[in-house]
């Protein structure tokens, strides 16, 4: 039982460096509530992210028992992945960034980032990353490696959420164009400790960029695509 969702013109390129390109027919900003100088608040659009809404659950897969599976081709170019990372999250609590917290969700991250919170550095690599997942509102990572990416490659990246009789789990594969290979796996399904702090019913995904404002590094994605389906029903080339 499959249900595939496709958010982008097929091999229509949407760019990103310190900002990122989205469909307008179907994409939109994370909304950041700021607060000005006279102390009003207001959302202000983040121009790092691209959000776009899965449709709604089949009535035949249960909500306690489903995967999610998001699927994207992406390159980079320049220093990106020496200097930044990205980010392509699913199950992202809300599109509204009130307070830490807000942006919990499963995510595959890919690039490079400094050590944090007990976890490596990690240098032109990917993980699977909890942003502000834990009771502390830090953020957990898993399965990382390093040196598994490279600039002026294309690659189809898959991140599987899955929610297993109520238990929240992830899967990345990330595949080089060229040659056909998995460069990076999970090697399996890893099951978060914190479910209890996801919004296990979300249907947001968002794409982030993380990158040094005015920094002459970037890349591209395109053919985006999900599917619902049970969480044992696993998508071999999605």
């Amino acid at each position: 039982m499959l249900n595939k969702t496709v958010y982008t013109p097929h091999d229509v390129d949407y760019t990103f460096s310190d900002a990122i390109e989205l469909n307008q027919a179907n994409g939109e900003r994370q909304l950041v509530e700021k607060i000005d100088k006279k102390g009003k608040r207001y959302d202000d659009p983040n121009k790092r992210t691209a959000i776009y809404t899965v449709p709604p659950r089949p009535s035949g897969i249960p909500s306690n028992h489903n995967r999610l599976t998001v699927a994207m081709d992406v390159g980079f170019w320049g220093d990106f992945l020496t200097t930044s990372h990205l980010v392509m999250a699913v199950r992202l609590k809300t599109k509204h960034y009130r307070n830490a917290g807000d942006n919990r969700c499963g995510a595959a991250a890919i690039g490079s980032w400094t050590a944090q919170h007990g976890f490596p550095e990690v240098v032109r690599g990917a993980a699977i990353e909890e942003p502000e997942i834990n009771d502390q509102k830090k953020n957990q990572f898993h399965n990382i490696r390093s040196h598994c990416v490279t600039e002026n490659k294309r690659y189809r990246l898959v991140l599987d959420s899955i929610l297993f009789n109520g238990q929240m789990a992830h899967e990345i594969r990330i595949k080089d164009h060229t040659t056909g290979l998995i460069v990076y796996s999970t090697s399996g399904t890893a099951f978060s400790s914190f479910t209890h702090n996801y919004n296990t019913q979300s249907n947001l995904i968002m794409i982030a960029t993380l990158a040094p404002d005015g920094a002459p590094v970037g890349g591209s994605y395109s053919n985006l695509v999900s599917y619902w389906s049970l969480a044992h029903e696993w998508v071999s080339d999605p």
